[in-house]
């Protein structure tokens, strides 16, 4: 089945396959653009209205089972055991999901918790979670904890923004990143939420680019998240950053240098 897969793509236009590989995917990578810039013209933007519906709260109550938030639980752990009180900037955060899934397993901890959103967003979102507090820029101070999930990739400069909130915490949680072979400006679409432009970054500037910033302590695999871009698969990833000139713990408080999640357990809370 595989050769004869191989023999087929290799008859059909590379136009054709990129067509083909969309077709039936909720979520996909269309197009290769020469910059953020000219991606953003071929999209509908975030401001839109459908994208402001893509935020949703966490259910309250039961088992959490979701793989994406299990490994943020994971991520979040080591940190949890060894501070009481923990600063969190969630960087495209939406409604602020991820707090309430964490104040739910770690119910001791006391969070201190912001959500950067588009101004459109933090309008919306201010009067659904007034836990929780909310602006369109980071904030001024020290952070435990940055947190940005599903969100860098959608950045004209992502590792500018990446060195910015590495400079001001002690922890960077990356979660649900598209790794490409190397930097890619693309558009992603959402089926029924509009699209968006998206930078993906290249696995080997990346890799050094948080080799700068201090030590990967955690990573993994988000399956969830693979998605196609013409004829190929993008992998999402996850990191847990140490960053160096901040956090003063030593590395015991944390998991394992490559800990991986291959098969993520229900956690009742």
């Amino acid at each position: 089945m595989t050769k004869m897969t191989s023999r087929l793509r290799a008859w059909i236009p590379p136009r054709l396959v990129e067509m083909l590989a969309g077709i039936g995917g909720s979520v996909r990578y269309r197009g290769r653009y020469a910059s953020f810039a000219q991606a953003r013209a071929h999209s509908l933007g975030y401001e839109n209205p459908l994208s402001l519906q893509r935020g949703e709260l966490p259910a309250l109550q039961g088992p959490i089972t979701e793989a994406r938030t299990l490994q943020l639980v994971a991520a979040f752990a080591p940190i949890v055991a060894a501070r009481a009180n923990l600063r969190v900037v969630d960087l495209g955060g939406s409604l602020g999901g991820h707090y309430y899934s964490m104040a739910r397993l770690f119910p001791q901890t006391d969070w201190d918790w912001t959500v950067v959103e588009t101004p459109a967003q933090v309008a919306a979102a201010r009067t659904s979670a007034p836990v929780l507090h909310f602006a369109t820029e980071r904030p001024q101070g020290h952070f435990d904890i940055a947190l940005i999930s599903g969100t860098l990739q959608y950045l004209p400069d992502p590792y500018a923004v990446l060195r910015d909130f590495a400079a001001h915490a002690d922890y960077v949680v990356l979660n649900r990143l598209p790794v490409a072979a190397e930097d890619i400006a693309t558009v992603q679409v959402v089926k029924g939420q509009g699209s968006y432009p998206a930078l993906l970054p290249g696995e080997r500037k990346l890799m050094n680019a948080l080799a700068e910033l201090g030590e990967i302590v955690m990573q993994w695999e988000c399956p969830a998240d693979q998605i196609s871009l013409g004829a190929s698969r993008v992998r999402h990833r996850g990191f847990l950053l140490r960053v160096h000139q901040n956090c003063k713990e030593t590395t015991r408080t944390c998991v394992p240098f490559g800990m991986l999640i291959d098969e993520p357990v229900v956690l009742n809370a």
